[in-house]
C-alpha cells in the first residue's frame, strides 16, 4: 500500500499546501520579509545568512513552478539533491533547512497564515553526504532530449534548451549572459548589436561564451570560457535575430515583458518541452532546468571519461575541488584552461538535431 492510499484512507492530502500558492502569488506578499520583520533583529552577519537561504530556496520553488511558502515534502527533498548536486556541503545545506523552517513556523504561529503546525514539509532527513545520488531522475536518452527541443515553437526556448544541455549552464548562469561576453560569430548580428562579443575572453575566441564570477546568481567557483558549437551558434544566431534591439545588455528577454530572463521563465520553458514520463516521472526527480547541468556533467564524465579537471573546468568548480585528497593532493597543482578543452569538445560534444 502507497502513502497515497494511507492518506486517501484517513481524509488527508500530501500537498496540503498546493491549494494555497495561487493566493499568495496574488498576494504578492514577500513572505520572509515578513518573517524577518517579525522575528528580527538579528545580528548583521545572522540575518546576511538567512537572506542567503531564502534567496537560494525562492531559485529552487521557482523552478519548480510553485510558491515558496507552499512546498510539500518532496520539494524538500528534491531542494536538498539539488542543492547537493551543485557540490554544496551539507552543513551548510541543514542550515538552510533550518532558516526556511524557522519561517515555516513562524507562518503556523500566525493565525494569517494557512499553514498548520501537523504538517511540516521540513522535516526531513538531514544531508549525510555532499553528494545526491546520481539515479534521481529517470533515464533520459538523446532521442528524449532531441524530441523536446523539436517540440519548441519559439527560438527563446529553443536557445534556453540547448544552451543549458550543451554548456551546463545554471538558469541563473543563462539569465545573466550579457551581450559582450558571448561571440556567435556570426558577422551579422554585429549590425544590431554593436557589444556582441567585445568582451575581452570571447573577443578573439569566435564561437564562445563567457560565465564570470562575483554576479547574483553565477555560484560558479571560477570563471571560465566554454566553446558553441555549430548547433549552439546557429540557435544563438536564430533567436537574437528576432530578439527586441531594446537596448538591454542581457542577451535574453522574456518573451512577453521584453525584461531580463528570470528562473522564472527558464523553468516554463523546460515544464512546456518535458512532458510525459520526463514531467511525471515515477518515484523520480522531473525533468527541470537543473537537468541541463545534470546531463552536461554525465556525457562528459561518464559517457566520455574526460579528465577530471577539465570537467571541473568547464562546470566551473574551484581548480582540484572533484580530486581533494588533502591540502597537498596533487589534484591541487591541476588546472585546465579553455584551450585544453576547445577542440575536443567540437569534436565530441552530442548532437540535438537543430
Amino acid at each position: 500500500m502507497s502513502r497515497e492510499d494511507v492518506a486517501a484512507a484517513f481524509g488527508r492530502g500530501l500537498d496540503p499546501l498546493a491549494e494555497h500558492a495561487p493566493v499568495f502569488e496574488d498576494l504578492g506578499l514577500d513572505v520572509f520579509e515578513a518573517f524577518l520583520g517579525e522575528t528580527g533583529p538579528r545580528a548583521p552577519n545572522t540575518e546576511r545568512n538567512y537572506r542567503n537561504s531564502f534567496r537560494h530556496w525562492r531559485s529552487f520553488m521557482e523552478s519548480e513552478g510553485r510558491h515558496p511558502a507552499c512546498p510539500s515534502r518532496s520539494h524538500v527533498e528534491r531542494y536538498v539533491r539539488a542543492r547537493a548536486d551543485d557540490g554544496v556541503r551539507a552543513s551548510t545545506i541543514r542550515t538552510e533547512l533550518v532558516h526556511v523552517g524557522a519561517a515555516h513556523s513562524y507562518w503556523c504561529r500566525d493565525e494569517a497564515y494557512p499553514h498548520t503546525a501537523d504538517f511540516d514539509p521540513f522535516d526531513v532527513d538531514p544531508p549525510s553526504d555532499a553528494r545526491a545520488p546520481v539515479d534521481d531522475y529517470p533515464r533520459v536518452t538523446l532521442d528524449d532530449l532531441r524530441a523536446a527541443v523539436s517540440s519548441t515553437g519559439h527560438y527563446l526556448d529553443r536557445a534556453v534548451l540547448v544552451l543549458q544541455l550543451k554548456l551546463g549552464l545554471r538558469a541563473t548562469e543563462l539569465c545573466n549572459v550579457r551581450m559582450a561576453e558571448v561571440n556567435p560569430d556570426h558577422g551579422g548580428l554585429r549590425d544590431f548589436y554593436p557589444d556582441i562579443g567585445t568582451h575581452p575572453e570571447v573577443a578573439d575566441r569566435p564561437g564562445s561564451l563567457y560565465v564570470p564570477t562575483g554576479r547574483e546568481g553565477n555560484k560558479s567557483k571560477r570563471a571560465r570560457v566554454l566553446p558553441l558549437d555549430d548547433e549552439a551558434r546557429r540557435c544563438l544566431a536564430r533567436y537574437l535575430l528576432v530578439r527586441p534591439t531594446c537596448g538591454r545588455g542581457g542577451v535574453f528577454l522574456s518573451k512577453r515583458e521584453k525584461v531580463p530572463l528570470t528562473n522564472k521563465h527558464v523553468s516554463r520553458v523546460w515544464r512546456a518541452a518535458m512532458t510525459g514520463r520526463l514531467a511525471d516521472p515515477d518515484g523520480k526527480r522531473p525533468v527541470r532546468s537543473h537537468y541541463g547541468r545534470h546531463h552536461f556533467t554525465t556525457y562528459w564524465d561518464v559517457h566520455r571519461d574526460w579528465n577530471s579537471e577539465l570537467v571541473a573546468y568547464m562546470r566551473g568548480d574551484a581548480a582540484g575541488s572533484r580530486n581533494a585528497g588533502g591540502s597537498d593532493s596533487m589534484s591541487h597543482y591541476l588546472h585546465a584552461h579553455y584551450e585544453d578543452i576547445e577542440a575536443p569538445y567540437r569534436e565530441q560534444v552530442f548532437k540535438l538535431g537543430v
